[in-house]
């Protein structure tokens, strides 16, 4: 049963099923599905969390899905040991950026990869706030996925909007 379907900008349907099942154009992407999905400009790229495993316990990771001529391809691009969330791709696919504990753990935070090389770099220094309110040194958790324009990742919080200048 179709719960959602995206068009995105190629004219290509993603259809999310059954609530965890990501489907691009009949291709199944994943059965394990968290949150929605983003893509790039051109409907190249789409990348999601999906459930996971780490460590024994439930997480999540990134996984970036490219169409190629013989279907779409898939590679993790963050992996669970950071329970990463949220995740929005530039528009040029080069980049997502995500919510996440980081690759060591510790407190959540806006973090961004590069996709090319995999590397992964915190966008906030500051902690995120998990009540919404505005503490000394941290920012507000995002209650959607932020937006990313290439430049700047933009999130709005239960304070109001934020942003941040994305260092790829």
């Amino acid at each position: 049963m179709v719960s959602a379907t995206w068009e995105m900008p190629n004219g290509h349907k993603l259809t999310q099923e059954d609530g965890t099942i990501l489907r691009a154009e009949g291709f199944p992407l994943t059965e394990a599905l968290v949150g929605a999905p983003s893509w790039d400009a051109k409907g190249l790229n789409v990348v999601f969390a999906e459930k996971a495993k780490s460590g024994g316990k439930d997480s999540t990771q990134l996984v970036l899905a490219e169409q190629r001529a013989s279907g779409w391809s898939r590679k993790v691009i963050v992996q669970a040991d950071s329970a990463p969330n949220l995740p929005t791709i530039a528009p040029d696919g080069a980049a997502v950026a995500y919510v996440a504990t980081g690759p060591l753990g510790g407190s959540p935070g806006i973090w961004l990869v590069t996709v090319a090389s995999g590397e992964q770099v915190p966008l906030t220094n500051a902690e995120l706030s998990f009540d919404g309110a505005a503490a000394p040194n941290q920012v507000p958790v995002p209650d959607t996925a932020p937006k990313f324009d290439g430049v700047t990742v933009s999130w709005t919080a239960k304070d109001g909007p934020h942003s941040v200048a994305a260092k790829p």
